[in-house]
């Protein structure tokens, strides 16, 4: 299919999770490495990743591989824009910890310090091979110096984890994205440490699938469980919209169905939806897949999402319209009958 992307929803215990589990099972062997951001330890235990040769990376423990003071590069001209980057940045962060607009201008202000320190400047320049960034953790040191202990406060579990304290490692982000990959969220401290780490993986990746040849193939999968945390994001929109070019595949995971925008929602041209059970939710799936809330048709379809047992799903892309029920054959399944055939 020319899009990849796939949503999946679906009440706790629906069936969602070994659902992702089994089209990650099925794509692995085939050599389509998976960026997974796993916010709840459904794919960081030791006996899965093992078993589907995943490296699980623990942000609670130690640094992660890439240094998000790195500014986007341009493909067409090679430069990078110091300014732009603040900018970016310090919105998003603004966005997590709901900073106020002195707060955000304090922000701006120190990274802007930082990128003078280093001798970069606020000017787009074309970088050399052998640029170098200061790390993210040296925005800290600024704002102590600036004294500005509220803002310093805010973000200080960011700082004071150590988790980019490594600076720019292009090689090992490399590696990162191009292996099968965990990178396990759920033992950060407070949704706002773990929200804020997966949108600076995002925009990693968005950064890196930018430097790179557009493949026009499916290359690289990233799933998104509890993708209600990063539907804001000004990284996954882009990500999704131009997928096929960069080679990536996209799986959103999820609840509820009404958890996703309908740009992010509208971007994935495979949708299964497990077993809801409010009404709102109902109603989402009445419209998404008839176009109505109301007649035969959409009671029929609402009476059946209510009743889909564990591992049923209805589902809707390119070839199933307007949509087809089935049950999914579950991952420990899969393996099992394997284990069995070997």
């Amino acid at each position: 299919m020319s899009n990849p992307h796939i949503s999946i929803s679906g009440e706790t215990g629906s069936g969602k999770t070994q659902a992702t589990k089994a089209i990650l099972h099925d794509f692995l062997p085939q050599g389509l490495p998976a960026l997974i951001l796993d916010f709840k330890d459904d794919y960081s235990k030791a006996d899965y990743a093992q078993t589907e040769g995943f490296t699980v990376h623990d942000a609670n423990f130690g640094s992660l591989p890439f240094n998000p003071m790195v500014p986007r590069i341009d493909p067409e001209t090679g430069r990078a824009n110091p300014i732009g980057h603040v900018h970016e940045l310090a919105n998003m962060l603004q966005r997590i910890y709901r900073l106020g607009d002195q707060q955000a201008f304090a922000l701006r202000e120190a990274m802007k310090e930082t990128y003078t320190i280093a001798g970069v400047g606020s000017r787009p320049f074309i970088p050399g091979p052998d640029q170098e960034y200061l790390p993210f953790e040296a925005i800290r040191d600024v704002l102590l110096r600036e004294e500005a202990m509220t803002l310093l406060g805010r973000l200080s579990p960011i700082f004071d984890l150590g988790i980019f304290s490594r600076g720019d490692d292009a090689t090992s982000l490399e590696d990162l994205l191009s292996t099968p990959t965990v990178i396990r969220l759920s033992q950060l401290p407070g949704d706002q440490v773990k929200n804020a780490v997966a949108e600076f993986f995002l925009m990693a990746l968005h950064s890196f699938l930018l430097r790179r040849e557009h493949p026009h193939r499916l290359e690289r999968l990233l799933v998104l469980d509890e993708a209600w945390r990063l539907v804001n994001s000004p990284f996954l929109e882009p990500l999704m919209r131009e997928g096929r070019a960069f080679g990536l595949g996209v799986i959103v995971a999820t609840q509820f169905p009404r958890d996703l925008s309908d740009q992010i929602a509208g971007s994935t041209a495979t949708r299964l939806f497990f077993n809801q059970t409010k009404a709102e939710q109902v109603r989402e799936i009445q419209r998404t897949l008839v176009g109505k809330t109301s007649g035969t048709e959409a009671d029929h379809l609402g009476n059946l999402v209510r009743g889909l047992a564990p591992l049923e799903c209805i589902l809707q892309n390119l070839h199933h319209r307007p949509w087809v029920r089935l049950r999914a054959i579950p991952y420990f399944a899969r393996v099992s009958d394997e284990d069995y055939n070997r």
